[in-house]
């Protein structure tokens, strides 16, 4: 019992002093502070404790000899605890201290840092070795995900119209794991359903019978369903009038659905103002948003699960959190829908399908369907639900592993191209980062980075065709935002299709 005592004094400051160097390299801190700090814990600040301490004492000893007889004073002195024991004791204290006050202020910080930068100390470093300790310190992060949960706000939650049923039950066990499906988006294993193994164009569907609905294949083309674009008057008077249209004009429930999401997705603008005030909580039930034609996630999601209880199309309210390419490594609170065809399920973002903020605050349209059924493999790169269930994954990804995951959107896993290196949402370097990028299609790819907060942006150096080779050097130490744009060739427009934090000093 002494012995697992002495233990648990000593990994107390220890994990103290990880958690604090972990915070310091996810906000780009001052390593050589939280040293001096954990120093300071142990073993400096419970030596002077108990030379304090111990000074107090023979103050008082000294005052007690002049009061009481010899004999009565020594009766009076004894001393239960030994010097290590009372060092031991104190530096238990002060570390507990230390961490109550860390963890209470940073839960959810804690938690990303430690899952997401835990292994700052073995930057640079690889081998087996370093790969061993690095699963080590991962594994005890991946299990403090309630430090996350005790500080994270679930802004969305509550705000579905109806009870969301279960999950559907696990794929087979034979399934890929986590560690498969990471490896796959790091460049190896089998492609993501719907895409050729060649060059990543649309595969062929089988052979049908006659008749047969065709299943639609990942990424769709951004081509509007002609019931989103052309709907009768009258068949938008209510959710009812539009989804009985929808249903009778479309039978290929593939297409319905998508029908349901274009027209979701051309005909709601994103409700920023509400959000940005906080007044989005009391209208976004799918009647208010349908009727306003505003909305957020929640109003979104909530309107796709009602038109597709009129079409007859199984859609459920899914909540959790997402990462934008403007936002953290840990995600925020978001809402989407799974839909289910043909007794098997998909997964949908029609809220990330519709546009996004302009520069002046603005909701900005840009339809896409880069979030429409969205093979689950690549959907995890974004999407973390509540319920492990909703990632539709034989092996669920860890909160640990998705706040790890380079912040790339479904399209740049649609253009084919996938990391060789770094395969990190947050990487710390001196002052030149090189990231390596398969391209089999040979798309144009572009980079720049800019300070954190602003500021102006400075390009990349891109080499090689079909392995990418990108070279960012950094001139300051700083904080900055590494953004991946692509198009099919140099002189098209390019647009973003992933974000890289860099840390440099």
């Amino acid at each position: 019992m002494r012995l697992g005592f002495w233990l648990f004094v000593i990994l107390t400051p220890a994990f103290g002093v990880w958690t604090a160097s972990s915070l310091a390299a996810y906000w780009n801190g001052p390593v050589w502070l939280v040293v001096l700090a954990g120093l300071a814990l142990f073993p400096l600040g419970p030596l002077l404790w108990e030379l304090w301490a111990e000074r107090r004492r023979r103050r008082r000893l000294a005052r007690r000899r002049k009061a009481a007889s010899t004999l009565d004073f020594g009766k009076k002195q004894e001393r239960i605890l030994l010097p290590a024991d009372r060092l031991m004791l104190r530096t238990l204290a002060l570390n507990i201290v230390f961490l109550t006050v860390m963890l209470w202020l940073w839960p959810a910080a804690a938690f990303t840092a430690l899952s997401g930068r835990g292994d700052w100390m073995l930057d640079g470093r690889d081998g087996p070795a370093a790969e061993r300790v690095r699963s080590g310190l991962f594994a005890v992060a991946d299990g403090l995900e309630w430090l996350f949960d005790a500080g994270d706000e679930e802004p969305f939650a509550g705000l579905e119209e109806e009870d969301v049923p279960p999950p559907p039950p696990p794929k087979p066990d034979d399934g890929p794991s986590s560690a498969d499906l990471l490896k796959r988006l790091a460049g190896g294993g089998e492609p993501p359903p719907g895409l050729d193994d060649d060059d990543g164009t649309p595969a062929p569907s089988e052979p049908a019978e006659p008749d047969a609905p065709a299943r639609l294949k990942w990424p769709a083309p951004e081509q509007l369903h002609p019931l989103a674009a052309r709907v009768p008057s009258e068949a938008e008077a209510s959710i009812e009038a539009l989804g009985g249209y929808i249903r009778q004009s479309e039978p290929d429930p593939w297409l319905r659905v998508k029908a349901l999401h274009d027209w979701v997705a051309w005909n709601i603008a994103y409700d920023f103002a509400s959000l940005d005030d906080g007044s989005y909580v009391l209208k976004q039930t799918s009647g208010d948003v349908f009727a306003s034609r505003r909305g957020v996630c929640a109003g979104y999601s909530n309107l796709m699960v009602a038109l597709g209880r009129v079409t007859g199309d199984e859609i459920v309210y899914v909540k959790g959190h997402s990462r934008e390419q403007d936002g953290s490594i840990a995600g925020s609170g978001h809402a989407w829908n799974a839909v289910r065809i043909e007794d098997e399920w998909w997964l949908i973002d029609v809220t990330w399908d519709s546009g996004h903020r302009g520069s002046d605050g603005r909701f900005e349209r840009d339809y896409g369907t880069g979030y429409l059924l969205t093979p689950p493999e690549i959907f995890i790169t974004t999407h973390l639900p509540a319920d492990d269930g909703w990632q539709l994954l034989a092996a669920p990804v860890s909160r640990g592993e998705f706040t790890r995951l380079p912040m790339m959107t479904a399209d740049f896993y649609a253009e084919g191209l996938s990391f060789a290196e770094p395969m990190r949402s947050q990487v710390t370097v001196d002052d030149l980062l090189v990231l390596h990028i398969d391209n089999p299609r040979g798309r144009s790819v572009l980079a720049s980075y800019e300070p954190r907060g602003g500021g102006p942006d400075v390009r990349c150096k891109v080499r090689g065709s079909s392995r990418l080779a990108i070279d960012c050097a950094f001139s300051r130490e700083g904080t900055w935002d590494l953004t991946l744009y692509t198009a099919e060739s140099p002189d098209q427009q390019h647009w973003s299709v992933g974000r890289i934090e860099v840390n440099s000093g």
